[in-house]
């Protein structure tokens, strides 16, 4: 991330989770319009960095019937399930949707099962 140029062109919506003693930076990127737009994740061991990137394929990215999966934060449920929310556009992009999926926290990072195309169950 530090002094690298990427291939997408717009970086937005960070949101930073603690879990596991590391710092979780969930992030979207590239153009909304295009499949390649999505959720990508960074991990560090202090809030301030440095940031390293655990993958270079996105955690989300649009799919049929789900375009451009972004801007997303994470809660807990009460049960303590971490789900992560973010917003995508309807197939007729005449409107965006709140979306939910589940976090599998995994020893090489979050994996979410997403993005999903219908309703999503929150138990663990």
């Amino acid at each position: 991330m530090y002094g690298k140029v990427y291939d997408w062109h717009t970086l937005e919506g960070p949101f930073v989770v603690h879990r596991g003693g590391r710092y979780h930076l969930f992030y979207s990127g590239g153009s909304w319009q295009e499949p390649t737009y999505g959720v990508a994740h960074a991990v560090a061991d202090r809030p301030d960095g440095p940031w390293v990137e655990t993958a270079r394929e996105p955690l989300l990215r649009s799919v049929p019937g789900v375009v451009g999966p972004g801007h997303n934060s994470v809660v807990t449920t009460p049960d303590g399930l971490d789900v992560m929310v973010y917003h995508a556009w309807d197939v007729e992009q005449t409107a965006r949707r709140m979306c939910l999926d589940p976090i599998r926290w995994t020893p090489d990072g979050p994996v979410v099962d997403g993005p999903s195309t219908g309703p999503t169950t929150l138990e663990r």
